[in-house]
């Protein structure tokens, strides 16, 4: 479901201002559970958002991670009993030493977490509406509802997935502990909660496709990639939406590797029409691959369908994509 969700934070228009904003407010909240409940969560695990790549988390660093916690937990009740028994001499602190498989120590983690939960859906809670404000200053900014209603979508089901990354880990901290009581339980939400994230995410390829249209009669979709003359080939743009000037239109390029990605204005002239363009089986051509953020060679492997989408063949498989994310012809 992640691979879904990225694949539309990356093809809507303003998707990844949401994911930049979704990742902030992820760190956010794991700061703040850690400072005010004194647990760390990790929420997102490997989704984490912050630009500094965390280590693949293993049974043996999440093990170690349990049992400084469990340390944390005993050295601040030790610390409060021998403050109370010893007013006003200086006693030694050492940290007791905690036996890595004991029941008490798999009960106090299980236990802390339950007494903690408020604190943190709290902190979840009011640091999500700080983000849903943000993400609808970006939809105000990009079009509104009208001109963008997949960015809606999008926004509309940031709150459930904040929820859904708690809820899977919960179930990783307590998976430590062995409560699977508490497991279970927490499971069976995340698993309805997720499966109903899935169909919402599926149906936003579905919301009706807004277009801009021309002075000269032409319809272009917002957010699919046409093909873009210039003197260096041919480019892969994506329509954001109409020009104030009749022979123009407002686009970005698909990636850095054609050029600036903010928009811009765009010649009419030199958008191809997608209806005029026609692959045929066997042709070579360049494409813009997201997964290696480079342009690769593929093969036409059949005659594109009625919604413009054609099967080809790159060095690493089979693949569909859209006839308009199309480069120049390889001879």
């Amino acid at each position: 479901m992640f691979k879904k969700a990225t694949a539309m934070y990356n093809k809507i228009q303003g998707g990844k201002e949401i994911k930049q904003i979704h990742d902030e407010y992820m760190k956010i909240i794991n700061d703040e559970i850690k400072k005010q409940a004194d647990v760390n969560l990790e929420l997102g695990g490997e989704e984490q958002l912050n630009k500094t790549k965390k280590p693949v988390q293993t049974a043996e660093n999440l093990h170690t991670k349990y049992i400084n916690f469990i340390n944390e937990e005993v050295e601040t009740e030790v610390k409060s009993e021998t403050d109370t028994k010893e007013q006003g001499e200086n006693v030694k602190e050492e940290t007791p030493k905690v036996e890595e498989e004991t029941p008490i120590d798999k009960k106090m983690t299980a236990e802390t977490l339950k007494k903690k939960s408020q604190l943190i859906q709290k902190i979840i809670d009011i640091n999500v509406n700080k983000a849903l404000k943000k993400m609808d200053q970006v939809l105000q900014k990009r079009g509104g509802v009208e001109k963008n209603p997949q960015l809606k979508n999008l926004i509309d089901l940031q709150k459930d997935e904040f929820q859904l990354q708690y809820l899977n880990s919960q179930i990783k901290f307590l998976e430590l502990s062995g409560d699977k009581t508490s497991i279970n339980k927490i499971s069976a939400e995340r698993n309805k909660l997720a499966k109903t994230l899935d169909a919402k995410f599926s149906t936003l390829d579905k919301t009706e496709n807004v277009t801009v249209k021309t002075e000269d009669g032409r319809e272009f979709i917002v957010g699919n990639p046409y093909r873009y003359k210039t003197a260096d080939g041919i480019k892969t743009i994506k329509i954001t939406k109409k020009s104030d000037k009749p022979d123009q239109i407002i686009a970005t390029y698909v990636s850095d590797k054609f050029g600036k990605t903010e928009e811009q204005s765009f010649k009419l002239v030199n958008v191809e029409k997608t209806e005029d363009f026609k692959p045929t089986t066997g042709d070579k051509y360049k494409y813009f691959s997201k997964d290696r953020n480079d342009i690769i060679d593929v093969e036409i492997l059949n005659d594109p369908d009625n919604k413009g989408l054609v099967k080809v063949k790159s060095d690493k498989g089979e693949f569909s994509i859209n006839v308009g994310s199309l480069g120049d012809k390889i001879e």
